[in-house]
């Protein structure tokens, strides 16, 4: 399987830990920040960014996600389902969730971190991106690993003592 991650996004969640599927998540990636592990990875990541039958980045300068509906599986799972825009193509994914826990490390005052993993599958060529198909697969596998920390509030100040 060939691999390849993004190095600049942002994502933002509104998490309900007593009603998990009251929560939300949105998420913005840049795809010009594309990175693989390909012998000649400065070329090879500069097609995929900007050439018009891969990412077309300059063209589509965000891929987004924006959840619709979150339903549990399990303790610790979910299935969150949302809109991905992609090239410019708008199309509903699901992604299988797994809540890994809430900490506090210390350099973080009062607030608190909280890790989730998620995973799901698209076909590129629902979006537009048919470039050397059937030679290189249409299905794409999505593994997020995310931790998102606590915004800062007045309470997570008073809960440190400030």
């Amino acid at each position: 399987y060939y691999t390849a991650r993004f190095t600049q996004f942002d994502a933002q969640i509104e998490f309900n830990p007593q009603d998990p599927v009251q929560s939300s998540v949105t998420a913005q990636v840049n795809p010009l920040s594309v990175e693989t592990d390909h012998p000649t990875k400065d070329s090879w990541d500069q097609t995929l960014a900007t050439d018009s039958k891969w990412f077309n980045g300059e063209a589509f300068p965000d891929i987004t996600f924006a959840s619709k509906g979150i339903e549990r599986t399990g303790d610790f799972t979910g299935l969150i389902t949302g809109d991905l825009t992609f090239l410019g193509v708008t199309k509903e994914i699901e992604l299988n969730v797994t809540y890994n826990g809430t900490g506090n490390a210390p350099w973080f005052g009062a607030r608190d971190l909280i890790g989730f993993s998620a995973t799901g599958t698209l076909k590129r060529s629902d979006f537009g991106m048919t470039a050397l198909l059937p030679n290189i697969g249409d299905e794409v596998e999505i593994i997020i690993e995310a931790e998102f920390l606590e915004a800062p509030t007045e309470s997570a100040e008073e809960k440190r003592g400030s």
